[in-house]
């Protein structure tokens, strides 16, 4: 548990709502949450371990980053963050949203203390299905935020060989349908050999990216792949936008008048489109926001 004058280092490319959980939580303990500045365009992983631990100080309790980040769509090094760490004893926390079912996903290899995903993403299954993990040598400290059965040692629902998964498990009376679902999901994405599905969408969510950067002439934030084989994205993809450009009122147009809902998102006042292709798009979708934009841009980039 988080003490006064205690850290949490994230990086300054994580999802709001997960930042201000941990604004919230370490004010309420008297902490500090630290945002790590990720220098970009980025070019090798390294980088973004340097710049994650150029924050670290002897008060850090635990490291918060993204798998995959949500505003910027860029794989995260986790498995390097988590070996560092861990030799220094400080707990790792990884929010997955956007990872599970776009890559793989090995929690022993990834080597991190906790994880926690939805299923409802790139996997597949409905909203409300999800995990969390906690390697075992965190179970006994982490307590579930609803008190009920999973917390009687000897009820039915309490089970003395994990209590972390009964305390977290049995949560009263609530809808699992969408838990049950999810091996099902599982099932389904196996049984259509995802991974090529997934090497498709790839193809197309280079491609959109490198289209939309030929539009507005600005570089892209990181490489497809690093010269080590490292690889930044794979569905889910950004590319520039021009400077000063009112992101709402582009993404209202592209809705309105092309009916192509797509995020509009930014990075230290810059901005840029997201782009995410799953099973079920083709090119005909990337065309279709291609058209859109080179209509749409033209008038709504300022003069320079």
């Amino acid at each position: 548990p988080l003490a006064p004058g205690d850290e949490v280092v994230g990086t300054d490319l994580e999802y709001g709502a997960c930042e201000q959980t941990w604004e919230w939580l370490c004010a309420k303990r008297g902490a500090r949450y630290i945002k790590a500045h990720v220098p970009l365009p980025v070019s090798s992983p390294d980088e973004v371990v340097a710049a994650i631990f150029a924050a670290v100080t002897p008060r850090t309790r635990a490291i918060f980053l993204s798998h995959v980040t949500s505003g910027m769509a860029l794989r995260l090094p986790i498995e390097e963050v988590a070996r560092r760490a861990r030799e220094q004893g400080i707990l790792s926390v990884v929010d997955g949203a956007h990872a599970v079912g776009q890559w793989p996903v090995d929690l022993d290899a990834l080597g991190v203390d906790c994880y926690a995903s939805n299923f409802h993403k790139w996997l597949c299954a409905p909203k409300g299905s999800g995990f969390l993990y906690a390697h075992r040598d965190q179970h006994a400290w982490l307590e579930s935020p609803i008190v009920s059965w999973g917390w009687v040692d000897g009820n039915a629902h309490f089970r003395t060989d994990t209590p972390f998964v009964s305390r977290n498990q049995m949560q009263g009376t609530r809808d699992i349908a969408a838990f049950l679902s999810a091996p099902a999901a599982v099932r389904y994405l196996e049984e259509r050999d995802w991974e090529t599905v997934r090497e498709r969408c790839h193809v197309l969510a280079v491609e959109a990216r490198e289209r939309v950067a030929a539009l507005s002439g600005l570089p892209q934030v990181s490489p497809v792949e690093s010269p080590e084989g490292y690889r930044w994205f794979r569905q889910m993809a950004i590319a520039p936008l021009p400077h000063g450009i009112d992101g709402a009122e582009l993404k209202r147009r592209l809705y309105d008048q092309f009916r192509v809902e797509i995020p509009i998102t930014g990075w230290t006042e810059k901005p840029f489109i997201r782009v995410s292709f799953q099973g079920y798009n083709t090119r005909d979708d990337l065309e279709a926001l291609m058209a859109a934009l080179e209509q749409v841009l033209p008038s709504m980039t300022p003069a320079t």
